[in-house]
């Protein structure tokens, strides 16, 4: 209970033991904020004033003073007094963070420049990036979709999978057409022209099953097993 209360900077009867307790921390630095001193202060819990306690007196790099808990800041609670946040690209100042193309243009920066995301190691993982234009600019990539043909239901599509989200390799589709852009969507080139087999199919007339199963089992090439004639099952 005793060591409890002297990381959180409770007040004691000796006043003198706490604030010695926490001096190493003076100079200490997290992010942009520098431990200055430690000293009693009162607080405010759910809008009340608490007992003095020991607090850390921290400047920013932006120049603004505030105080925490030592605690806090052995937690690396606090980078900043809050200046990062609000220069942060995330935090939205155009009021326009409740529109779909903002929500695609987060998720599309998240999946490639953050580990943690769920499809990071389908893009980030895998080298691809978002250009300079469109990384830390809303506006840009804003601007871009409209004069790009976005609408409701069209999906932001890469036309190189390998690479990068930028203005010259990316576009809006159908969930269809982006199904035929995947990496692992099957293409054949015949005469110089490459689509996906099942594009190949619906202009020859060609049976989808017929034709992948040629590939699957087959061991054909899908030039092969486009072109190689669909024999008819006999008459019984």
């Amino acid at each position: 209970m005793a060591r409890r209360k002297l990381l959180s900077g409770y007040n004691t009867k000796n006043k003198a033991h706490p604030l010695e307790s926490f001096k190493h921390y003076i100079g200490q630095r997290n992010g942009e904020i520098t431990v200055m001193n430690v000293v009693y202060k009162k607080g405010m819990t759910k809008g009340k004033e608490t007992q003095e306690r020991a607090m850390l007196e921290c400047k920013c790099d932006c120049g603004n003073v505030f105080y925490i808990r030592p605690y806090q800041f052995a937690r690396n609670e606090y980078s900043s007094c809050g200046c990062r946040k609000r220069r942060s690209p995330y935090n939205a100042t155009h009021k326009l963070s409740k529109e779909k193309l903002y929500h695609i243009w987060e998720t599309m920066r998240l999946r490639c420049s953050n580990p943690k995301s769920k499809r990071y190691y389908l893009y980030g993982a895998r080298g691809i990036r978002v250009c300079d234009e469109w990384q830390n600019d809303f506006l840009a990539f804003r601007e871009w979709a409209l004069s790009s043909g976005y609408s409701q239901g069209l999906s932001l599509d890469r036309i190189d999978p390998d690479g990068n989200y930028e203005p010259s390799n990316c576009r809006w589709a159908t969930i269809k057409e982006q199904q035929n852009n995947r990496r692992i969507t099957k293409k054949a080139t015949l005469n110089g022209v490459t689509k996906p087999v099942s594009i190949w199919c619906e202009e020859m007339g060609l049976n989808k099953k017929t034709v992948y199963e040629r590939i699957r089992t087959g061991g054909m090439s899908p030039e092969e097993a486009l072109l190689t004639p669909i024999r008819p099952c006999p008459k019984r």
